[in-house]
């Protein structure tokens, strides 16, 4: 098997068990469902680009539920700069 072969394997990998996982920890960080994929999917984009980077592939879902986080915090911070800069207040539902 060669090594972009191994590589897209993982990433099959990535979007099925760790993504589900990634999805509910996503959710659970921001309350919305939108987002929630939202961060899952962008989380896959950035695992693609940067497979080339992971030294372990065992810690590969580990991995990819950090890039989630980061999606998610990157998006709190987001919502928490509209609310100073435009003073809404943002009910997710």
């Amino acid at each position: 098997m060669s090594i972009s072969d191994a590589r897209s394997q993982m990433l099959s990998e990535l979007a099925q068990g760790p993504a589900r996982r990634g999805y509910g920890i996503a959710y659970d960080l921001l309350g919305n469902r939108a987002e929630a994929e939202e961060a899952v999917q962008e989380a896959l984009v950035r695992a693609c680009e940067n497979i080339s980077d992971l030294r372990d592939p065992v810690a590969a879902p580990a991995w990819f539920l950090r890039i989630v986080t980061t999606m998610c915090l990157r998006t709190l911070r987001r919502r928490k700069l509209r609310r100073l800069v435009f003073g809404l207040s943002l009910i997710h539902i």
